[in-house]
């Protein structure tokens, strides 16, 4: 632990994250950058996100093409659905940047860093598992992009017609047209994949923060009034994106790398679901040891007034905290089971329709 020696501990969980949501033209750079960077990396925000709206009314026309065949529809709606759920989240982190910078100064502040000796092994190890989860969903999501591309490909070159999940005014089988659009596809997707996953685990590991300093109860309705409208977003389409990805891949090859992508997708969505919801749920866990923790004190000791405040104070926590999305959704274990059930349903209705 002595490599963050005389570090913002509780700030330093999440540098990594912002270092890939400034590259990815997600968050803007700090407001210590001189004008001309921050104007500059203003303008490459707006056209990241201009690119990203662009593919995703590529996928709707496409969709709209084939809306008469259930199976295109499927093949392409996974993706689309994804791209409407990335494109939800950075809106909000491009609407709301000052409140992340204010939580963000909040975690430099003494409350989140007392140097305390007893804090050090908790802090370093939630810093720890946002590193490595970052880098983790990072790379499964470039390795599944980049699997996405290797059937089109060994299609093309078997001379067969490969047909993409966007609408291109062209001929897309012509030998140098189909590797400008699959290189298209491929930057677009992986793109996608680097700011979902990032903006996901940014997100995961604020509520970390809250279970890590449960004291900090303002922290905890920051969070929840930026992030929650995107949490619920996710939570009401990820039961169609769960469902879309199981009905494609049921008539895949097992072992195949077009499988194995989808598998490595279906297990990106399925695992950044289940992170909001652990930690979620964590938070609230921890929310409700607090009236433990303060009656276990040596409260008999201390002065009558400030017994008064720890009277004040345990009456204040019996309203635990408990994340929402949207202020209606809990998150807690049980709404993630509840969500791949109802993915459940929503797979076994087009399948009962496609069979009959």
């Amino acid at each position: 632990m002595a490599e963050y020696e005389g570090e913002l501990l509780s700030y330093l969980s999440l540098t990594p994250h912002l270092k890939v949501l400034r590259s990815c033209g997600i968050f803007p750079l700090d407001p210590s950058s001189s004008n001309l960077k921050k104007k500059l990396h203003g303008f490459y925000i707006y056209i990241g996100f201009s690119l990203v709206i662009l593919y995703t009314l590529l996928q709707i026309i496409h969709v709209f093409q084939v809306r008469a065949d259930i199976e295109k529809v499927m093949d392409a709606m996974f993706l689309l659905l994804t791209f409407l759920d990335c494109i939800f989240k950075q809106v909000m982190f491009m609407k709301k940047p000052h409140k992340i910078l204010e939580m963000l100064n909040i975690m430099k502040g003494p409350s989140f860093n007392q140097g305390l000796d007893e804090h050090r092994p908790l802090l370093v190890r939630t810093i720890n598992h946002a590193q490595f989860l970052l880098r983790l969903f990072n790379k499964i999501c470039i390795v599944t992009c980049f699997l996405w591309i290797t059937l089109p490909v060994y299609l093309h070159l078997k001379k067969e017609t490969v047909e993409f999940t966007i609408w291109v005014p062209f001929d897309t089988n012509e030998n140098s047209k189909f590797y400008i659009v699959i290189g298209y596809v491929w930057m677009q997707t992986t793109w996608l994949g680097l700011n979902n996953s990032t903006m996901d685990i940014f997100i995961v590991y604020l509520f970390a923060q809250i279970k890590t300093q449960i004291c900090i109860l303002r922290f905890s309705k920051i969070n929840e009034e930026i992030f929650s409208s995107a949490i619920l977003f996710q939570f009401l389409i990820s039961g169609w994106i769960i469902c879309t990805t199981a009905y494609r891949t049921i008539n895949m090859k097992p072992l195949s790398g077009e499988f194995v992508s989808m598998i490595l997708y279906m297990i990106c969505i399925l695992s950044e679901l289940f992170l909001f919801c652990f930690y979620g749920n964590e938070v609230a866990h921890e929310s409700r040891r607090l009236m433990e923790s303060a009656y276990c004190m040596q409260w008999e000791e201390m002065p009558v007034k400030y017994r008064r405040y720890l009277i004040i104070f345990m009456e204040r926590i019996k309203c635990s905290i408990l994340p929402k999305a949207g202020k209606i959704v809990p998150l807690s274990i049980n709404t993630f089971v509840q969500i791949v059930k109802t993915s459940y349903t929503f797979y076994t209705f087009l399948s009962n329709s496609n069979a009959n």
